[in-house]
């Protein structure tokens, strides 16, 4: 078909005419069944509170060397409970699931656009008073574990929270969205300095558990000679499970087979990875360090907010030849990293300083998101 001069026939991202004054409206629907379409930078606007049922992407206004866009952890925008993060705007947009895009109710409430859940403030009996976490809840739910919210956008570009009318909330006054932690967002290791053991080690001192978890590249952890059972490493990461983003693992005596695992509780196991270690990157060779510090293979296991208390590694026998233990049998592991997120969005005062614009937030309309641009031949049997 022919398409209207100024359109982009992408089939992953279709802009909006470019020649159209940034004050112009757009129907998605109306434009000969278009694609949907993520209104340039030129064309941004901030979305009023009163702008109902119009679609949007929240960028943070902290500072970053990308933006960042507030999205629903693994993408399950229609799941209770689910949590809220930041990432890169551009990253979250290539999974193509709408978990970066949010509409506002009549009643203020924000809602996943795909999944229609709504924003709320989540209560747990065993977390921090002082950690209000925001998550998805039924949009209508009364009582329970959430307080639904009613946002504004004010004139600072805060996300300003508010009771819903004739609700018993327990929400705080005077509060906005914003981001916990310091510095840039990223990623930080939280196994470091962390609980960890495993189900063999070489020594008592030299090479134990804790050599993977200890934040120095000179030290690693090395199971017995020749074992004649799976081996098990295993770093608990707390009480509470929290959403994964990756795992890294830097090896001094990589296993042939052997298979990435994580828990909840400790007890139940999720298999997340499972197959021969790839020479995933080389550490960069440094002054001062050994040759085979140089040589080791990395093996990175990106998770997408897989809540987790806990992450093992087994491998299973027969354990590789070594070279660093001069030809013997044996397992090694000299970094077990998991990485989560360092900063988060919750609840907090209005007037709190931070200085990094935390609390600011840009709605940026986009055009409808479909599902049915993932199947195959989209464009040939729908256009």
């Amino acid at each position: 078909m022919l398409w209207p001069e100024g359109f982009a026939t992408s089939p992953a991202v279709d802009h909006a005419p470019l020649h159209l004054p940034a004050s112009a409206g757009f129907d998605v629907n109306t434009l000969l069944h278009h694609p949907p379409f993520h209104v340039p930078r030129s064309m941004r606007k901030t979305v009023p509170s009163a702008f109902i049922d119009q679609t949007f992407m929240i960028i943070s206004g902290v500072s970053a060397k990308k933006e960042q866009c507030l999205v629903v952890e693994g993408g399950k925008v229609d799941e209770i409970g689910s949590g809220l993060n930041i990432v890169a705007c551009d990253d979250a947009v290539k999974f193509d699931d709408g978990r970066e895009l949010f509409n506002l109710q009549a009643d203020g409430q924000l809602v996943t656009s795909i999944g229609r859940k709504c924003v709320a403030l989540a209560h747990k009996e065993d977390a921090d008073p002082e950690q209000r976490e925001l998550q998805l809840t039924d949009c209508d739910a009364v009582g329970g574990d959430f307080d639904r919210i009613s946002w504004k956008v004010s004139p600072q570009n805060q996300l300003m929270a508010s009771p819903l009318p004739h609700s018993e909330s327990r929400l705080p006054s005077d509060f906005c969205m914003s981001l916990d932690g310091q510095g840039l967002p990223g990623l930080k290791n939280v196994a470091e300095g962390a609980t960890t053991h495993a189900s063999s080690s070489a020594d008592q001192e030299a090479h134990i558990a804790t050599r993977a978890t200890d934040g120095l590249r000179a030290t690693y952890w090395a199971s017995q000679v020749d074992p004649e059972e799976p081996v098990t490493l295993q770093v608990n990461l707390g009480a509470n499970a929290v959403p994964l983003r990756g795992i890294e693992i830097k090896w001094e005596c990589p296993p042939k087979h052997w298979r990435l695992e994580t828990s909840e509780d400790g007890v139940h196991w999720l298999n997340v990875f499972s197959k021969e270690p790839d020479l995933a990157a080389a550490v960069p060779k440094k002054k001062g360090m050994k040759k085979v510090t140089d040589q080791l293979e990395i093996t990175k296991v990106p998770l997408d907010g897989v809540h987790a208390s806990a992450a093992r590694i087994v491998m299973d026998v027969p354990a590789p030849r070594c070279a660093t233990a001069k030809g013997e049998r044996l397992f090694g592991v000299r970094e077990f990293s998991v990485k989560v997120a360092k900063r988060s969005p919750w609840l907090a005062p209005c007037d709190a300083k931070g200085g990094d614009g935390r609390s600011k937030w840009f709605l940026t309309q986009v055009g409808q998101w479909q599902p049915c641009r993932k199947l195959p031949n989209y464009r040939e049997t729908f256009l």
